[in-house]
């Protein structure tokens, strides 16, 4: 049939990855390097090395948050996703969730809590947004929503909402962290 199926004239082909929501590149005097766009959780535990195992000729060096973020709804969302594509909850409620690392020595996390970013020379943009609901319990190492962050490294334009942290070094924003470290226009608070 000669008939028209679509007035479109052209398609075009847009690339998504599950790293992040967005992967922008930047020139600096020091190279090419990238700024990942954060909108969710998972995106945000990509920047560390042990979940996501992030090629180490992809400078990301800066993260920008899009968007607020609620590990509770994270977790209940992980739970709907799981549940539509097996028919059954791999974890049968959000409480028990997991997250693991990426290599030959899997771990995870106890159920139910975020496993904190390490990280390195990063600058870390919250673009005024919030973080919420958080728990991570690290019974060996440092625990925050970064749990070690060294080298030249920003945190700033954040709010951190009912937090519950534990581990040999602790604290809602960053367990420990080493070099030079800037925080800045942070707010930490319980809603109650």
């Amino acid at each position: 049939s000669n008939s028209v199926l679509s007035s479109v004239e052209k398609s075009s082909t847009v690339t998504v990855n599950s790293l992040f929501a967005e992967i922008t590149a930047e020139t600096n005097a020091s190279g090419e390097s990238y700024v990942a766009g954060i909108a969710n959780f998972r995106h945000l535990e990509n920047l560390s090395f042990q979940i996501s195992v992030l090629n180490a000729d992809l400078k990301i060096n800066s993260a920008e948050q899009t968007s607020d973020m609620s590990w509770k709804d994270f977790r209940e969302a992980v739970v709907k996703i799981n549940t539509a594509i097996s028919g059954n909850a791999a974890a049968s409620s959000a409480e028990n969730v997991q997250v693991f690392t990426y290599g030959t020595e899997k771990t995870s996390t106890e159920a139910g809590n975020y496993m904190p970013v390490n990280s390195s020379a990063l600058i870390y943009d919250g673009g005024n947004h919030r973080i919420s609901d958080v728990a991570a319990s690290v019974s060996e190492g440092s625990a925050g929503l970064f749990g070690t962050i060294s080298g030249s490294s920003e945190v700033k334009n954040l709010e951190l909402v009912d937090f519950t942290i534990s581990g040999t070094d602790a604290g809602a924003l960053i367990g420990s962290s080493s070099g030079n470290v800037y925080v800045g226009n942070l707010l930490a608070r319980n809603s109650s």
